[in-house]
């Protein structure tokens, strides 16, 4: 059980990281050109955005690239501690060199990015403000969501490209749900997030 969750983390700490460094990322005064929404400010059927305007393209990318820095920095410390080899789903097809390792982390990136748009859609037909949860009862079900919503993509896609059981992905959702809770109240800590959720 123990082998298990450190595989987890190991697998998917470049992703916990590339998410950290994307939110620093979007705060600095660079690359403010692509500080758009990504719906372009278009609203819906329903008079609402489509995805509103915390989705912007800064972010989108911001991600993909923070993945691939990310992984690519995971691999060179994979060389030096090889025993970490054993613990990760990735190896040895997808980190045995830089290339491999960094477009790994551009699909891990994108991915994540693209799994949050339809809990952002949803949110905006709930009337819901960007950044928040509502204060109904669908609070609860878009809190759990929020945690989620990236995870089942960097777990459908590790299912994909790995030897991983669905069980193996569960744990990703499960263990990274609460991970994530952990590290937005660190980043709230930072300044980097505006809610502690």
């Amino acid at each position: 059980m123990i082998a298990r969750i450190i595989k987890l983390y190991v697998s998917l700490m470049p992703v916990i990281l590339a998410g950290a460094l994307n939110m620093w990322f979007c705060k600095q005064p660079i690359a403010d050109r692509w500080k758009r929404s990504i719906d372009g400010g278009r609203l819906a059927w329903d008079g609402r955005p489509f995805f509103g305007i915390n989705k912007t393209w800064k972010g989108f990318f911001g991600m993909m690239m923070s993945g691939a820095i990310m992984q690519v920095l995971w691999s060179i410390i994979m060389k030096i501690w090889p025993a970490l080899q054993t613990y990760n789903f990735f190896a040895p097809v997808w980190t045995d060199n830089l290339i491999n390792s960094a477009v790994l982390g551009l699909l891990l990136g994108l991915t994540y990015a693209l799994w949050e748009l339809p809990n952002s859609f949803l949110k905006r037909r709930f009337a819901i403000v960007p950044g928040k949860l509502g204060r109904g009862p669908e609070r609860h079900f878009f809190f759990v969501l929020d945690q989620i919503d990236s995870l089942l993509g960097c777990a459908w896609l590790t299912y994909q490209l790995t030897t991983a059981t669905w069980l193996d992905c569960l744990g990703i959702v499960f263990l990274g749900a609460f991970t994530h809770v952990a590290v937005n109240q660190v980043l709230y800590r930072c300044g980097l997030r505006n809610n502690p959720v």
